[in-house]
Order: C-alpha cells, then structure tokens, then sequence
C-alpha cells in the first residue's frame, strides 16, 4: 500500500509513526514501539521517550544529564551544574555581583535538536521575563523567570513552525544564581508543566475517583491515579492539568504549516543556564543547557506520535539578557515588554549551527 507524501514525512518527524484511535476529540499514542523509540535507560540528553536520568554515581536528580551522549558520540559532554554549589547563608551580606546581576531583563535563548534519525532538526527560540534580586533571608541571588515565548521550526522535507499558546499563563521558575570566579550559573528545580508532580487527594495506585472539574476533556468525570511516580503519558492521568487555560490537557502546542496539529503536550522543564559572563552594560550573556521531559499526551487531528531527538550541548545554545529596569521595578512590566525588546537582541539569522 503506497502510503500519502503527508503520513511518510510524520514517520520522519516522529521517529516512529503509530496507528492512532480518536475518543470524540482527542487521538491520544499508544505506547510506542521500543525497537523504533528507545527506552529511557538507553537515551540521556532527550525528550519524548522521557529518557532516565543518569543518577547511578550519585548525581542529584534536578540537574541535567550529560549532552551528547546519543547522536554524534564525539561530542565532548558539558558539565553538569553543581547543585550543591548552591550558596545556603540566610542572613549573608550580598556579594558585589549581587548589584551587577540585579535589575529586570528580557532574556533570548536559542536551542537546536536533532531527531534520532538524523533527519529532522528543530530550531527553537525562547523569551522570557527575568528578575534577578538579592534574597536577604536566603543568602543568596536569585532569578525568577517567566516564559513569554516559545517557537522555532522543523527542518524537513515539509517546513513547519511550532509555538505556545499563551505562555505567561504557564508558572514562572525560580533559579539560585551560584557565582564561581566572574562566572554564574542559574540552576532551577525542575517545572512541572502541562500537570502535578504530586496525585490529587485521596487517590491510590490503579483506582479511578472523581476528576478535578477542570479535567473537561475526561467526559465520564472520573481519572486514573497513577501506577508509579513516572511522569503522566495519558490525557485521563489524574495529575493532568490545564495551565493555560484552554479547556485541553497540558499545554498548548500549534503546529503550523506543512503540518498543522494541535498538540497537547506535558513538560518536565529542567534546563539551566550556564557560562554567564556579567557585564557591566547589564547586557550579560550565558549558555542553555537545555534537558527538558516532553511528551505529546493527544492531538488534533487524528495523528500524532512522540519523537526521540538529541539536543545540541549548551555552547551552541546562546543566551542574551537585555535589561529593562530594576529589580523593584518588575511588577510595572510584562511579558508584552519581554516581547517588545526583541529587537535589542543580536540580529543572527535562527539557523542550524555547524559542528553540532
């Protein structure tokens, strides 16, 4: 059977294309198969087969796992954060990069992945709205950022651009800005987006309760609680949410173009910035260490499927800050001004870095 020009680029794009079933609205992927999308155990810096982090030596489960361990093996691993760098001294006075840190900024980061076949690039652009303060009572500098924007595109056969609906309804994060010899690195615990890391209460392993009110897309009004701890795979998981507000599961994701989906998709966001070199115009740069669990809970229409690609290790990932105002000055801006100040940000085309 001579399969349409459309289902064989997906099967690119996605790695491994699945058959699909519709509830009403919904077509939600079945399990994927493991000779097509790797397991997580043999997958580290990826996302949609929710790859496991390496913690076998130790490592703390909040930072991210090494770059470059599947795709192109000569790549040289960028280096973990050191969470225990942390600086923890309530009651420390502010050190003198507090006041060069400090202010309201609109912040630029630019991502690259690969999918696993080595066909299909992605090229990503973010936004945010970011303060960074001297906490007093923690002893420590911190930054809190909220995402404003996410889009970028598929590098195919067939060109397509994805973007966030609505991202100032997603939850702002909170970074510790640890300081090593001129250098700052902005580590996060991990976001949990698109659903709740903890089950509603009361809820125990294999039942089915009562949904929350806001799961609107479980029409029989009744959720599954979760077997283990790993992160939600289907749209009836109790821990589902609706952060932005429009009535679907997870989080909003548009596909535009060759392939117009719209996808419901959950996210554990972990990355972290790293490499920041301050300055003194407050025009600091950095690194995205980018590591992210991302996976594609339903879409609409009736075909969709989750990928497995590779990220790009964090020095062809730049980050820009462009200040707004001050620290105190935050509440008075928005995402709109974030926004707005694109266009103080390098003028380099977004295109897929060589070397990577």
């Amino acid at each position: 059977m001579k399969l349409p020009l459309l289902a064989l680029v997906l099967a690119l794009l996605t790695g491994c294309h699945r058959p699909s079933y519709t509830d009403d609205e919904f077509d939600v992927p079945p399990a994927c198969d493991a000779a097509l999308c790797p397991s997580g155990d043999a997958v580290a810096q990826t996302v949609g087969g929710d790859a496991a982090r390496p913690d076998a030596n130790g490592a703390d489960p909040y930072l991210p796992s090494d770059a470059g361990t599947t795709g192109d093996v000569s790549r040289t691993p960028d280096a973990a954060p050191d969470q225990a760098a942390i600086p923890a001294t309530p009651g420390a006075s502010a050190p003198p990069e507090a006041e060069a840190l400090s202010g309201t900024y609109a912040v630029r980061a630019r991502w690259y992945a690969r999918d696993s076949s080595q066909i299909v690039a992605f090229t990503h652009e973010m936004v945010w709205l970011a303060t960074i303060r001297f906490d007093e009572q923690a002893g420590a500098i911190k930054m809190d950022a909220q995402l404003c924007a996410d889009e970028g595109d598929i590098v195919s056969t067939i060109p397509t651009s994805t973007f966030v609906r609505f991202p100032e309804r997603l939850p702002s994060r909170t970074y510790n800005i640890v300081l090593n010899g001129g250098v700052f690195t902005a580590i996060g615990a991990p976001l949990a987006m698109g659903y709740d890391a903890d089950p509603p209460v009361p809820c125990k392993a294999g039942q089915r309760v009562a949904a929350s009110p806001l799961q609107v897309w479980n029409k029989d009004g009744l959720c599954d609680c979760a077997l283990s701890d790993s992160l939600p795979t289907t749209v009836s998981d109790c821990r589902v949410t609706d952060p932005d507000t429009d009535m679907q599961p997870g989080i909003a994701v548009d596909l535009k173009g060759g392939l117009n989906t719209y996808n419901s998709v959950r996210v554990r966001e972990s990355s972290q910035f790293v490499n920041g070199l301050i300055r003194a115009d407050k025009k600091h740069t950095a690194e995205l260490f980018k590591d992210e669990q991302y996976y594609v809970l339903a879409c609409k229409p009736d075909t969709c499927s989750n990928a497995v690609y590779t990220y790009c290790p964090s020095k062809f990932h730049p980050v820009e800050f462009v200040p707004l105002g001050a620290a105190e000055q935050a509440p008075g801006f928005s995402c709109r001004d974030a926004i707005a100040a694109r266009g103080q940000f390098s003028n380099v085309p977004r295109s897929f870095p060589s070397g990577c």
